[in-house]
């Protein structure tokens, strides 16, 4: 039984695995253990032979229910923000005597999908700024959109994750992600562009930025991409009151979220497809 300190995360359990200590390099052979109905397993290696000592990780996990591994208690009985089984892989590797300096050195690359999952329908609209749609959602109550296709390849260099790719593909939207997590500062910048796939008359299609640390992230538009439509709707304001709601008005794109559907479905395939991720390159021992 390992508790991964939150009392979001169900632990880890059971756990199985072969201790090997040799000449100052600690390793957890077939580490096996159970969590959220799936499967986390691969190998763990502490050498002590360098100072600070370095960590190698070779993980994969399969079958994880996101609704059982991560607590989601709301209100009203509306369904969890995000279902679905988890599955992934990673290999990294860090250095330093603690957790935080072995995290903001690591390195490496990062895969994870979610296969046969949802999500929460009103954090979608949210994320495309779907004004008319998103008090639907408040006024009505939330509901579940399957997830179609949701992928991601991240790689780790100096604790600081960057997608090579990220998308997320629901019924309603797709859903591209870019930007940085930084595991160093706790930190991140991601911009997520929103794809739509109905029509909405006041859907601000501006990219959204999520910013700041993990305990205190900050949400906000992208001023680069929100200012035309705003500046358009000022000067169509004085024309036309009707007119002044143009610029808002959504009609889906679907061509270019077709495309987006297609390509999320191919990088999915590629994953799978793709060998093992190559191990990260070894740094030298140094003397002492």
């Amino acid at each position: 039984n390992l508790d991964l300190g939150s009392s979001v995360l169900e632990p880890l359990k059971p756990l199985r695995t072969h201790i090997v200590l040799t000449d100052g390099v600690l390793t957890l052979r077939d580490f096996d253990a159970r969590t959220g109905q799936g499967r986390l397993y691969g190998m763990l290696q502490l050498d002590g032979r360098t100072a600070p000592a370095i960590w190698n990780a070779d993980m994969r996990w399969e079958g994880i229910r996101l609704e059982s591994w991560i607590k989601q208690a709301r209100d009203d009985n509306a369904p969890p923000y995000i279902t679905g089984r988890f599955g992934g892989q990673a290999r990294v590797t860090g250095q330093g005597k603690s957790t935080a300096a072995i995290l903001g050195s690591l390195r490496g690359g990062v895969r994870v999908r979610i296969a046969d999952g949802s999500v929460s329908h009103l954090i979608v609209e949210a994320t495309g700024l779907d004004i008319a749609q998103g008090l639907g959602m408040l006024l009505k109550g939330d509901d579940s959109l399957a997830l179609q296709c949701t992928v991601a390849d991240f790689s780790a260099e100096q604790g600081v994750l960057r997608p090579r790719a990220f998308v997320v593909d629901t019924t309603d939207s797709l859903l591209l992600v870019d930007g940085s997590i930084s595991l160093a500062s706790e930190g991140m910048d991601l911009k997520i562009t929103s794809l739509p796939k109905d029509f909405s008359p006041f859907a601000l299609r501006t990219p959204v930025r999520l910013r700041g640390s993990f305990a205190d992230p900050s949400v906000s538009l992208d001023p680069s991409r929100l200012a035309p439509r705003v500046g358009a709707a000022a000067v169509l304001a004085l024309l036309n009151p009707v007119a002044a709601v143009l610029p808002f008005i959504d009609f889906g794109d679907t061509e270019e979220a077709k495309k987006g559907v297609d390509a999320c479905r191919e990088l999915s395939n590629r994953i799978a497809a793709k060998p093992l991720l190559p191990a990260p390159a070894a740094k030298p021992p140094r003397a002492g």
